[in-house]
């Protein structure tokens, strides 16, 4: 059945993945896919972490336009990311052919890294974390090729390449970097070096025109990490965090899971059907065996970008966010050194997408979890009130996108956050602080909230429901002064 370059497997498999991630796109996007949605739309194109992704959407949608397409701007990214999701597989099956593997044990691994939750989770999202792995990727393919050769042609195309990536998401300098510390012989450092320099190049470009001086470079640039959006530190409670992570980027793990069994005890059973496969095939895979014609430049260099991006997400407080492309890697490395029975690559594999499928991408694809857009109708409606979000960014770039024009009367607490209260200047006041409903997640643990004590009084009375598949949320009026 698996001959090599059956073209018509080939395409049913990858048809199949595509499927999946257009399919079931999730209609719980997050705070960033509303904000990156929204910008796209008003032709913000360029943002300081990830350059190129706002500009790659607004010519998407531009270019549709042209044909007479008006398409939903939150909807298409997410088909962006599905096909990119797809061109991923693509490259990764590629290279792990050019390792001389087999199309069964090929195929195998690739689905494998198809069902991992973080490439899942993201193929179905509008958010910029797929797109730079399919560069990353395509990048390390030929400098895969440039280890068989040594046409150094191949080294400035995997530069350029993994370049482009950086402009998508500034995360994927590690891999670059990995490229540079371990492929490069002292005399071909040039040629990787030189085709870097667009990330510089096209940053200048946008610097300028954005702030009309290249004076402001350093400070665009780093401007998450200079103002505060993103922080670099580390703390004994990132280390548990960055381990759950890890996990979460193979297989969903997250406090939705037990709500989602209090609604239905039905979702237990392919879990656990999920859970006796994996056994069976991590059992199975004892048989493994050493490969003979293994490629140890190009197994370094996987090792070497995997340590590290899982240290750099390590730094940011373990953000799975930043592990997405851990898998792959891992896939990379096992791909390298070893060969493993099919057979249990593909039990793996299934039962990796039957327990995603099962918490993760049909969950979030026929629930809404949190009704934000409830939220959003409820501030619409009362515009000559002040409305105190417990969530004030999401609530913020969900009204955005919306409404199409900015909330004049969101704020985010009495003394404190990115819109403060003004007690003196109440009129009516609403809110979704009292009371709330959380669920154990990675912000539960790392940005524990204090609420503020009027928000407490369990004398609020409450005007209006928010009814979500996790729960209700009750909107309460607090009494001016």
């Amino acid at each position: 059945m698996f001959r090599q370059n059956n073209t018509l497997i080939r395409f049913g498999f990858f048809a199949f993945f595509g499927l999946i991630y257009l399919l079931l796109p999730t209609q719980n996007s997050s705070l960033d896919g509303y904000a990156y949605a929204h910008m796209i739309r008003s032709g913000d194109m360029f943002m300081h972490h990830h350059l190129l992704y706002n500009a790659l959407g607004f010519s998407v949608v531009k270019s549709l336009n042209f044909i007479g397409f008006h398409p939903d701007v939150l909807a298409l990214m997410k088909v962006v990311n599905a096909l990119f999701a797809v061109g991923c597989l693509w490259v990764l099956f590629q290279i792990l052919v050019y390792l001389k593997k087999m199309d069964k044990e090929a195929l195998a691994l690739t689905a494998l890294a198809g069902s991992c939750f973080g490439l899942m989770r993201f193929a179905t999202e509008n958010e910029n974390y797929i797109i730079p792995i399919f560069f990353s990727l395509l990048g390390s393919l030929y400098l895969l090729y440039y280890l068989e050769n040594n046409h150094k042609k191949n080294i400035i195309l995997a530069s350029l390449i993994l370049s482009v990536a950086c402009l998508f998401h500034q995360v994927h300098v590690w891999w670059w970097l990995a490229g540079l510390l371990v492929f490069i012989r002292k005399r071909n450092v040039i040629y990787y070096l030189l085709p870097a320099m667009i990330v510089p190049i096209v940053y200048a470009v946008v610097v300028v025109k954005e702030t009309g001086s290249i004076a402001n470079f350093i400070d665009y640039v780093f401007y998450d990490y200079l103002h505060g959006s993103a922080s670099i530190a580390w703390a004994w409670m990132d280390i548990p965090l960055a381990g759950i992570s890890l996990v979460r980027s193979f297989v969903q793990v997250h406090g939705s899971m037990a709500i989602q069994v209090q609604h239905s005890s039905l979702w237990v059973f392919p879990s656990l059907m999920s859970a006796g496969l994996l056994f069976y095939s991590f059992w199975g895979m004892r048989k493994w065996k050493f490969r003979t014609d293994s490629n140890n430049h190009f197994f370094r260099f996987i090792c070497t970008a995997f340590i590290l991006h899982l240290g750099f997400a390590e730094l940011c407080h373990g953000n799975a966010e930043f592990m997405v492309m851990l898998p792959l890697l891992i896939i990379l490395a096992l791909a390298s050194m070893l060969n493993i029975p099919a057979k249990n690559l593909w039990f793996a594999a299934f039962a990796t997408l039957v327990w995603n499928l099962n918490f993760g991408l049909l969950p979030a694809h026929i629930y809404n979890f949190e009704n934000k857009q409830k939220q959003a109708a409820f501030i619409h409606q009362h515009p000559e009130t002040h409305f105190v979000a417990n969530d004030y960014w999401y609530a913020w770039n969900v009204y955005k996108y919306i409404y199409a024009k900015e909330p004049g009367n969101l704020y985010s607490g009495i003394d404190n956050g990115a819109k403060p209260l003004n007690p003196i200047k109440w009129k009516t006041v609403f809110t979704d602080k009292c009371n709330i409903r959380l669920v154990l997640n990675r912000k539960a643990l790392v940005d524990p909230k204090t609420e503020e004590t009027a928000f407490m009084q369990s004398d609020n009375p409450i005007v209006d429901s928010i009814v979500g598949y996790w729960g209700v949320q009750y909107i309460y009026k607090i009494e001016g002064k």
